[in-house]
């Protein structure tokens, strides 16, 4: 829950950065573009976001919609974790 990471942040220090997704679930790296840039940056530069970031909720239009990019997007392989898909 968010209250447990917002804690494990507390509890971290100054150098935590905690950034929040304001929709439900788990596995938002899938789902929002917001975390996943986020996360993204940071795996790839050590650049976090600014303390008090929010990620707007996305929600899934659908099962096939997380299975399938017409596109060539991201694919979001673990559809079971947004509880959109099986």
């Amino acid at each position: 829950p968010h209250s447990w990471g917002s804690n494990a942040a507390r509890q971290i220090g100054r150098e935590a950065v905690f950034l929040t997704y304001d929709g439900v679930g788990h596995g938002d790296y899938w789902l929002s573009p917001c975390a996943r840039d986020a996360i993204d940056t940071y795996l790839t530069t050590l650049k976090t976001p600014r303390k008090g970031t929010h990620c707007p909720a996305v929600w899934p239009a659908g099962p096939s919609a997380q299975r399938q990019s017409p596109s060539g997007g991201l694919v979001n392989p673990l559809p079971e974790l947004l509880g959109t898909g099986t």
